[in-house]
């Protein structure tokens, strides 16, 4: 498209001055969103956008674009968007919130918060006060608005869609309404099903997850999930219901590794368990394709352990991770309760009889 020079040269002006104010908010942005674990996104108008925008007559001036430079703060659900909000507002001089909303219900405005903001007075930086005073936008997203704006804006706002196309583009949006007031309260969603039926496996997780609370909350496994698994595996190993193993780590062998301040509370487990099963557990875990987690501050604790094979183990030695298809496999699962392939005789796990 054929640019006309007299606007060009008022975009050129318009640019240095909005440049300017990019520098400087992109700072406070990103220091923002880096101390919040958001994200950060942003871009500036180019001539023939611009230039599209001012010709609808919607505005007064170029200078009343204030989506010219947009940031975008990207946040996770929709419960964090009020809190990021406030602190955009709070790192510029002024700061004017702006959102969509639809009289009709059925009508779904699936849009984001546009905060228009300035940066203020900036001294001897911008004498003209041009800068400070400049309105920018920044537009405040969840990850599924961000999704939903990248993959429809340019085919539904800047082209000749079809009602078909604009009519899918609309169904997500609605859906996705839906999944990011859930995602933003989760338990409000789950508290919407029906009421779930006895699981005794899941009775088993909520036990095991408990176990935790044996151990101050500094020496806790940081990943809840991966301790119950990789305790449901050491238990399929040793043929022990849950009752059993906590009546095991009630024991004074037990007691004394969940005190031992150098064992993790998986390491714990797994200690008062080969003390009690040997090496029939050993064996189950090792049928299961599966390797042990066995450090130097073990070894004292449990000989059995001390004297397992390195091929039993998971090698913590530099230059030890040739990988092989088997072990690739296992590893590609992340799933540490896969049942053996080829359980030896008698191995069928007591806790998955008990369900």
């Amino acid at each position: 498209m054929r640019i006309p020079v007299s606007f060009q040269v008022a975009y050129d002006e318009q640019f240095a001055i909005v440049e300017e104010v990019r520098n400087r908010a992109e700072r406070r942005l990103r220091v923002l969103c880096e101390n919040n674990t958001w994200l950060f996104d942003h871009r500036t108008k180019g001539p023939e956008s611009v230039l599209a925008k001012l010709q609808t007559g919607a505005l007064a001036s170029i200078e009343d674009m204030h989506d010219f430079y947009a940031a975008m703060v990207l946040v996770p659900t929709l419960a964090d968007v009020e809190e990021a909000v406030e602190q955009v507002a709070d790192a510029f001089h002024t700061a004017d919130r702006r959102q969509r909303s639809a009289a009709d219900a059925e009508a779904f405005i699936y849009d984001d918060v546009h905060v228009i903001v300035t940066l203020g007075p900036l001294g001897p930086l911008d004498p003209t006060g041009l800068i400070g005073a400049r309105p920018i936008e920044v537009q405040i997203r969840t990850g599924l608005q961000y999704a939903w704006w990248r993959a429809t804006h340019d085919r539904i706002y800047k082209s000749d869609a079809s009602y078909n196309v604009r009519r899918v583009a609309a169904e997500l949006r609605a859906a996705l309404s839906g999944a990011d007031r859930a995602l933003g309260d989760l338990d409000a969603a789950a508290a919407a099903l029906p009421e779930a039926p006895p699981d005794a496996d899941a009775a088993d997780t909520e036990a095991i997850a408990a176990w935790q609370e044996r151990w101050p909350s500094e020496r806790r496994a940081a990943d809840p999930n991966k301790f119950v698994e990789t305790v449901k595996t050491y238990l399929d190993g040793a043929e022990l219901s849950v009752a059993d193993a906590e009546a095991l780590l009630d024991a004074p062998t037990g007691q004394a590794a969940v005190d031992d301040i150098d064992l993790t509370p998986a390491q714990a487990v797994l200690v008062t368990l080969v003390a009690t099963q040997g090496v029939a557990m050993l064996g189950a875990i090792r049928a299961a394709g599966r390797r042990l987690f066995v450090t130097e501050e073990m070894g004292g604790r449990s000989p059995l352990l001390e004297a397992l094979p390195l091929a039993d183990r998971v090698n913590l030695a530099a230059g030890s991770g040739a990988p092989h298809a088997e072990t690739e496999a296992a590893a590609e699962s992340d799933d540490l309760t896969q049942p053996p392939s080829s359980p030896p005789p008698g191995a069928q796990s007591s806790r998955s009889t008990e369900s």
